[in-house]
């Protein structure tokens, strides 16, 4: 899968809404044709809940033997409702770390997973990374193309991007020279809060890639599992967002 874009959607700081624009990226891009593939890195399964209805259960793989050599990415990718295939989350995922932990090339067993995966299979795949630094999100970062990154307009999450954007370098320069960074998606934006607009100017100003790249409303209906049929001012917003990335990472017109 060399040449298929890989979009890692990451963020250390947890709360920022990481899960649901990945999930609704992944729909978007599948209602109009595209191929989507979405692997669930985080542990607590939220991508997993929402495109699959529940955790994964005994005898169900994923994400973790995928990780581990255990099962070819090709045969633990599942086929979802909402349009997207997932590799989904199960418990055992919480013990990826320390099992990779000890093996040569931890960093690499992502890459290799989709690496053996068929070329043609997929036009996109989407990573939804778990809200830390560590070797799960190092594996995302060292297999991606692409690093978008939700953020939430308030003071903590900007604070937080320093020490992602340097994390993000570091594995740009030691591990994947391709990777790039898309830029940031401002997350549950209210126009009536004064904090909005010196969120915008800071990440159009200091932000890494092409620093602020989309917007996405306040929606009280994005929280529940019905968010992926809603069609609200939130879901106009992640539908203009999907389109622009497919643009920025140069999926064929369909």
């Amino acid at each position: 899968m060399e040449h298929t874009p890989i979009v890692v959607v990451a963020n250390h700081k947890g709360g920022v809404g990481k899960t649901t624009i990945a999930v609704r990226i992944a729909v978007e891009m599948a209602s109009v044709g595209r191929r989507v593939l979405l692997i669930d890195l985080d542990p607590q399964g939220g991508a997993t809940l929402l495109l699959h209805g529940h955790a994964l259960g005994e005898g169900e793989r994923g994400t973790y033997e995928a990780l581990l050599g255990e099962a070819p990415l090709v045969d633990v990718a599942q086929s979802t409702p909402y349009g997207p295939d997932l590799v989904g989350a199960s418990d055992l995922l919480a013990r990826a770390e320390l099992a990779l932990a000890v093996e040569m090339g931890r960093e690499n067993a992502l890459r290799r997973a989709l690496d053996e995966a068929p070329a043609n299979r997929w036009d996109v795949v989407i990573l939804d990374c778990p809200p830390s630094l560590g070797l799960l999100l190092v594996n995302a970062l060292t297999a991606g193309s692409h690093v978008l990154v939700p953020v939430m307009p308030s003071l903590l999450s900007l604070a937080a991007l320093r020490v992602f954007n340097e994390a993000t370098t570091i594995a740009q320069k030691r591990l994947n020279p391709r990777l790039r960074m898309l830029g940031y998606v401002l997350n549950q934006t209210d126009a009536r809060e004064r904090a909005l607009e010196e969120a915008r100017e800071l990440l159009r100003k200091h932000g890494a890639g092409d620093g602020l790249i989309g917007e996405v409303r306040v929606d009280a209906r994005l929280r529940g599992m019905d968010g992926l049929k809603v069609k609200d001012r939130a879901g106009d917003d992640l539908a203009k967002l999907a389109t622009d990335i497919a643009r920025r990472i140069e999926l064929p017109q369909l």
